[in-house]
């Protein structure tokens, strides 16, 4: 295997949801839960997910998963979105894609509401 590929794939493993690699979980500090707020206000407990801060992109700011209800929750120009319904695949290849705003504009962002990944009410 070349050299680039192996970087490629050790990359693509350290950020993979599925992985082992390194990861941050959505305790603070003090070992409170992270909890924001949606674009429509709505509060999201972030104790089953597993959140990533984002600095390689200018769009995204913070990626979370939550494996078992297939929910993300995305950080972008500082406020917050959940979409549910996003498998594990869909979550990895986001972080594993060159550029990831690109990648969420044009596979997982919603134009409305009731769209693709639409949590409900």
């Amino acid at each position: 295997m070349r050299r680039s590929s192996r970087l490629l794939n050790n990359f693509m493993r350290s950020f993979s949801f599925h992985g082992q690699g390194p990861g941050t979980s959505a305790r603070t500090a003090r070992g409170r839960t992270d909890r924001v707020r949606d674009g429509e206000r709505r509060r999201i407990d972030l104790a089953t997910f597993e959140c990533r801060d984002i600095s390689r992109s200018t769009v995204l700011q913070r990626v979370c998963y939550d494996r078992a209800h297939h929910d993300l929750v995305v950080a972008t120009g500082g406020s917050y979105a959940r979409y549910c319904g996003v498998a594990a695949e869909t979550a990895d290849r986001l972080l594993g894609a060159p550029s990831m705003g690109q990648f969420f504009n044009q596979n997982i962002k919603r134009e409305a509401p009731g769209g693709r990944y639409d949590c409900g009410a």
